[in-house]
C-alpha cells in the first residue's frame, strides 16, 4: 500500500523519483526503494509525503486546507509544469523569473502585491526545495502566490506550459474559497 501510495502522489505531481527525492530531502535511491517494496516505510515516508502538502492518513490528503476551485487547479497544473522547467534548467528559470517579477513590481502602482513580490523574490533566492514547495503545494500561501503572480516564474516557456493539465492529488470540489482577495491585475489563461 504505502508504495503505491507514494509512486501515486510522485506522478499525480508531475514529479520523477529525483525530483520528489530532491523536494523530500532524500536520497533517490530510498524513493525508488519505497516504490519497489524494497525497505520497510519508515519516517522517510512522511518526509516524502510532507513535501508535496500531504500526510499519511489511509490515503494522502490535505493538511487543513479549503478544497480546491477551478482557478486553483489550473494554476496548480501550470506551475507543475514550471516546476519541471526548474528542474531542468534552475539558473534560468530564477533569472527569467527575477526580471519578470521586476516587471510585475512596477506595473503594481497602488503596491497592493509587494508582499507577494518580496516572498517570491526570498524563494528565488533560496533553497530550490523551498520555491518547489510553493509550485507544487496546496496550502493558502503556495495557493495566493500563485495566483497573484501567475506569470512571473514562466521562464520563457511556451504552450507547453500554458496548456498543462490538472492532475491535483485529491479530488475535490469547485467551491469557492472564502477570504481570498486577489488583486484585480493578476493574470489567469
Amino acid at each position: 500500500m504505502i508504495h503505491e501510495l507514494i509512486r501515486d502522489v510522485r506522478l499525480r505531481n508531475g514529479l520523477s523519483v529525483r525530483g520528489l527525492a530532491r523536494i523530500s530531502d532524500v536520497s533517490p535511491a530510498t524513493v525508488d526503494r519505497l516504490e519497489h517494496q524494497r525497505v520497510a516505510p519508515t519516517r522517510s515516508v512522511e518526509q516524502i509525503l510532507a513535501s508535496v502538502g500531504c500526510r499519511l492518513v489511509v490515503r494522502a490528503e490535505r493538511i487543513d486546507e479549503p478544497p480546491l476551485t477551478r482557478e486553483d487547479r489550473r494554476s496548480l497544473a501550470f506551475h507543475r509544469a514550471v516546476a519541471q522547467r526548474l528542474l531542468a534548467d534552475p539558473a534560468s528559470l530564477r533569472a527569467k523569473a527575477r526580471t519578470n517579477l521586476a516587471t510585475m513590481r512596477a506595473a503594481d502602482s497602488h503596491g497592493r502585491s509587494t508582499s507577494y513580490f518580496d516572498r517570491w523574490e526570498q524563494l528565488l533566492d533560496g533553497p530550490e526545495a523551498d520555491l518547489l514547495a510553493v509550485l507544487l503545494r496546496e496550502t493558502s500561501e503556495a495557493r495566493d502566490l500563485r495566483q497573484v503572480t501567475r506569470g512571473a516564474l514562466t521562464g520563457g516557456a511556451g504552450s507547453d506550459l500554458r496548456s498543462a493539465r490538472c492532475r491535483p492529488c485529491d479530488v475535490t470540489s469547485s467551491s469557492t474559497r472564502s477570504g481570498r482577495s486577489p488583486t484585480s491585475w493578476a493574470r489567469t489563461p
